[in-house]
């Protein structure tokens, strides 16, 4: 039986289960979730989900992105996938830890501005270059674990 227990923490199924997490979450998050969200709910209350969900999500990228690069180091030749995946967990850690928070607090300044029928036109620019630039991070994510499959693809024999 321990054998079976042993099995789950070998570094092809940790890297198995990291990409998989990595690029489903993603997917989901980016093409399928958010739409739904930003199509159906109110703007500030799209703008609060996002701000809880965000940096669950991104920690989640960046812990993915850690088991990757320590997996891949051992288990996989490819120097480009190796930098890739070190560019993916600084898109991630820049998403968690920079811009995030400052657009989630861009976002709430705005808020409250709204609230005082005051003018946001400096805060929405502010945010809406935020929002960019996460937005780039992310897409250069995706592009990353899509590459990070199909180079783990080119092992299936």
């Amino acid at each position: 039986m321990h054998h079976y227990i042993a099995g789950i923490f070998n570094l092809p199924f940790i890297h198995v289960l990291s990409v998989a997490t990595l690029t489903g979450m993603t997917l989901h998050t980016s093409f399928v979730a958010g739409i739904i969200q930003f199509r159906t709910l109110p703007r500030p209350t799209f703008g609060n989900l996002q701000a809880k969900q965000f940096p669950v999500y991104f920690s989640i990228q960046a812990a993915a992105f850690a088991l990757l690069n320590l997996t891949t180091y051992k288990l996989m030749k490819c120097p480009f996938t190796k930098a890739l995946n070190v560019v993916g967990l600084s898109l991630a850690l820049l998403n968690l830890v920079f811009i995030g928070p400052w657009a989630n607090k861009v976002m709430v300044e705005r808020h409250e501005k709204e609230k005082n029928k005051e003018d946001v036109t400096a805060l929405s620019k502010k945010f809406g270059i935020l929002h960019g630039v996460s937005s780039l991070a992310n897409l250069g994510i995706v592009f990353i674990a899509l590459f990070h499959c199909w180079s783990l693809a080119q092992y299936i024999k």
